[in-house]
């Protein structure tokens, strides 16, 4: 059944058109990742759904009575309520029941009128039918899944990273019928993310969501939406399979494009000898030529980001080593990190918020000195710092004096290159070159800030949370950037395609620990899976040994040597299985199917006969 149906909609600004005659069908148990470039309508699209802005024309249709909740980029809340009251203000109907219950409970001591106990039974139905008893636990439970800490805090004296767990705590306890999310893993780390993400996938209801989280999007979404020049394109999928039909509608642009370009020089040509020819234009081919060219112009192409990012000068030796560090202000955040980083490595940070990661980059960075230990930089290593806070940009200067003091060129390995083409290779018109960065959007204000690191030059790259304002497009720019760049980089993300793609170390905080693990995330996740699983047997092993053993049975010669040789087998499985899931995760598995599943096969085969050994053993350890 359709939720919301939007016909023939279009929406400007002003002389400026964001959406042209769009229509899409919302229906329920849709799960929609919308997508595209920064400023192409993703906001705009979702304010006309929930009737915060008006259409020029068209009409949005929606089923009466369907309940409908919204996460803005920006929370809308009460900066005078704690986190606590605001979330649980979302629940209006559920508190007025239980003060109007007290009331009746304290009346009900006195006096069992009949009308107080059928008033009292109604109230109970109605919170049996919105499982609303135990309200007050379900309030703390989010608010502590999505690392808020002091629930008791007032909103206004938040950070807005804070702000948004709290508007999204308020929508989730909701639990309306259709959800929009408008960037929801921003400011989010990886645990609350992965807590989110289980959460909507049992989640009943319709939801509509901007991410630029491409694990979020493509396990959650069972349809795309992209936006793009003033029009809407519906792709029933996740996002893996989008990429594919996109390829495949871009490469037949493509074609159609080249096609109408050689019909368009030929009806030139032809017009050209016909002035020759007769002195005047045949005025059909004329229509002919136009009809062409505004065809041709019709057909769209995403400009993609070219860069190219390198440092003004090689390393030396030492690059940056971290012996015995512990970071924080009054008290230690972290302790005891040790850390060398090589030539040419990229360098994963992951773990909760306020636990010490943006306090390890301002150490590096010089801006705070550490509570103990040492950070050694070699004499050649310049850094390059991306703040989330952008607090590399002068918010009252241009673009274009931001990116390089104002300068038309900046150098390169002794070659000058220009700042303007820089900037336009980030999408950047020439007209925006003169825009104060206060007046920028966040992925523009991102935009600015990494050209302004690529014509810094610098070799040491410190990136805090650069991928929360980055849309899709240019997040992969990066990646490739990154990927080509003869620097070295230190990144603290929650965003996991990010890292699997582009780490080769990861350092994860917790508990007042940074530990270092080799390999990308998905490594990371198979080394936490692996030694949980080694602690979980190691349990087993001793609850087996422990177990009383049988009186009444004895071992025979055949039963004892079993028992050696299953022991010998075991040892054997424990130690291949965690080499063979590694091998599994490697990007040259990735590219051979056929591999892939050979190893597959032969892991869950190990995986059985390491179950079946244990199980034998254990019977075994009841004879002796």
């Amino acid at each position: 059944m359709s939720l919301i149906q939007i016909k023939n909609l279009t929406k400007s600004y002003g002389d400026r058109t964001i959406l042209d005659k769009i229509n899409l069908n919302i229906n329920e148990h849709d799960r929609i990742g919308v997508v595209g470039l920064n400023g192409t309508g993703k906001s705009t699209l979702f304010k006309l759904i929930i009737d915060e802005i008006e259409a020029d024309s068209g009409t949005i249709t929606r089923k009466a009575e369907t309940s409908i909740g919204i996460l803005h980029q920006e929370p809308q809340l009460n900066d005078k309520l704690s986190a606590i009251d605001t979330v649980e203000d979302s629940l209006f109907e559920i508190k007025k029941a239980h003060k109007n219950l007290e009331v009746i409970n304290q009346q009900l001591i006195n006096n069992e009128n009949k009308n107080l106990l059928a008033q009292q039974a109604e109230i109970h139905y109605f919170l049996d039918q919105v499982n609303g008893w135990e309200y007050k636990h379900l309030v703390k439970e989010v608010l502590s899944k999505l690392q808020i800490k002091d629930p008791n805090a007032i909103v206004g004296t938040l950070s807005m990273g804070m702000k948004k767990r709290v508007a999204l705590a308020q929508l989730l306890i909701k639990k309306p019928e259709f959800i929009l999310l408008d960037e929801p893993t921003n400011h989010l780390d990886t645990e609350s993310i992965d807590w989110l993400e289980k959460w909507l996938k049992q989640y009943k209801g319709t939801f509509l969501f901007v991410t630029h989280d491409r694990y979020f999007l493509d396990r959650l979404a069972n349809k795309i939406i992209e936006v793009d020049l003033q029009q809407l394109y519906s792709h029933n999928g996740n996002y893996a399979s989008y990429l594919e039909s996109k390829d495949v509608r871009e490469q037949n642009d493509q074609k159609r494009s080249k096609k109408l370009e050689k019909m368009i020089k030929i009806e030139i040509e032809f017009l050209r000898k016909g002035v020759k020819a007769r002195g005047t234009k045949p005025r059909f081919r004329e229509n002919k030529a136009e009809q062409l060219i505004d065809e041709q112009e019709g057909i769209s192409f995403n400009k993609e980001i070219q860069i190219n990012m390198n440092a003004s000068q090689s390393f030396n030796n030492i690059i940056l080593e971290i012996n015995n560090l512990s970071g924080g202000y009054e008290k230690a955040l972290f302790k005891n990190l040790d850390f060398n980083l090589m030539p040419n490595s990229i360098v994963g940070i992951i773990g909760q918020n306020g636990i010490g990661k943006t306090t390890l980059l301002k150490i590096i960075n010089e801006e705070l000195a550490p509570l103990e230990g040492e950070v050694k930089k070699g004499k050649k290593t310049s850094i390059g710092y991306f703040s989330q806070n952008f607090e590399n940009l002068d918010q009252e200067l241009s673009v274009m004096k931001n990116t390089n003091g104002g300068l038309e060129y900046y150098v390169r390995n002794k070659q000058k290159f220009r700042v303007d083409q820089l900037l336009e290779s980030f999408l950047f018109q020439s007209k925006d070159f003169g825009k104060k960065v206060k007046d920028l959007s966040g992925g523009e204000k991102a935009r600015v800030s990494l050209a302004s690191l690529i014509a810094k030059g610098s070799n040491l790259l410190l990136f805090d949370e650069p991928t929360n304002n980055l849309d899709l497009p240019t997040l992969q720019a990066l990646e490739t950037v990154l990927l080509n760049f003869d620097g070295s980089a230190v990144i603290v993300t929650h965003d996991r395609y990010f890292l699997d793609k582009i780490a080769d170390q990861i350092i994860y905080f917790k508990d007042g620990t940074a530990k270092v693990y080799k390999g990308n995330y998905a490594q990371y996740l198979l080394n936490i899976d692996q030694t949980k699983k080694q602690e979980i047997k190691a349990q087993q092993l001793n609850e087996i040994k422990e177990k009383p053993k049988s009186k009444n049975k004895n071992a025979t010669n055949k039963e004892r040597s079993e028992f050696k040789t299953l022991e010998k087998r075991i040892e054997e499985l424990e130690e291949l299985l965690p080499a063979l899931e590694q091998q599994l995760q490697s990007p040259e598995t990735y590219q051979n199917q056929i591999l892939a599943k050979e190893l597959s096969t032969k892991l869950s085969d190990y995986n059985k006969e390491l179950e079946q050994s244990m199980e034998r053993w254990s019977e075994l350890a009841d004879l002796f």
